[in-house]
């Protein structure tokens, strides 16, 4: 199947001061119709911006913005040692729907478990959501988003 691509919409950045503090982005996750509502959550925040909130603004922000795009299932893998990705995806509304044993391995050679977590739309069809009547390929409206924010201390 190969890899898919990053959508084009459901992007964020998140800026302070000019500086890129965090980002976050989709990726679907099967290029079949039926699953064109589901996506693969990546997030990032960097290291001086950790612990004040921003994660929590990115990732409720992409939710919402997901949402007005038609998804309506949201994916997040997170690494068994990763609390604070479990608790802030927990946060933002995600739920544990499993765990996968021994599936990566760390820069040492060893194991990991990962966390699957999701998010599922407010909605049984979200607003952006294209039904079959619809026509299929309509190009989704959201596009790439800059967050500002001032400058953490």
């Amino acid at each position: 199947m190969g890899c898919l691509p990053r959508t084009k919409e459901c992007r964020l950045i998140l800026l302070a001061d000019g500086v890129i503090a965090g980002w976050t982005a989709l990726r679907r996750v099967d290029p079949r119709w039926c699953y064109r509502g589901v996506a693969e959550v990546s997030i990032y925040v960097g290291e001086k911006f950790r612990g004040k909130g921003l994660g929590y603004h990115l990732l409720t922000e992409l939710c919402h913005q997901a949402e007005k795009a038609g998804y309506w299932t949201l994916q997040s893998t997170v690494l068994q040692d990763n609390a604070a990705s479990r608790a802030l995806h927990t946060k933002c509304g995600f739920r544990l729907v499993g765990r996968r044993e021994r599936i990566a391995r760390d820069c040492h050679g060893r194991w990991l478990d990962t966390f699957l977590m999701e998010y599922r739309a407010a909605a049984n069809e979200p607003e952006g959501y294209k039904s079959c009547k619809m026509q299929k390929r309509t190009p989704r409206p959201v596009r790439c988003g800059v967050l500002f924010c001032p400058l953490i201390k």
